[in-house]
């Protein structure tokens, strides 16, 4: 707190100063994990909103403004909006 005093927390938190630390930029990261998603098989859809999805015991259907898909399985990344 003496040091850093532009951050005020109360006494729940702790704070540890890692001085070889350092900092991701988001968008690369997710770009990696696209990649790497779809270096394993994955299907992205960004972009697509999804209507509808529906599981049946086999595999899961889902319905966008663009179509409809079957997959054996679904991740669904929804962003904050």
């Amino acid at each position: 707190r003496q040091r850093y005093p532009q951050f005020r927390f109360d006494d729940r938190y702790v704070g540890v100063l890692e001085r070889n630390a350092g900092f991701l930029y988001v968008e690369p990261c997710v770009l990696a994990h696209c990649a790497a998603a779809r270096a394993c098989g994955a299907d992205l859809r960004p972009d697509e909103p999804a209507l509808n999805w529906e599981c049946d015991g086999q595999g899961v259907t889902v319905t966008t403004k663009q179509g409809t898909y079957r997959a054996a399985r679904l991740v669904i990344t929804a962003g904050s909006w």
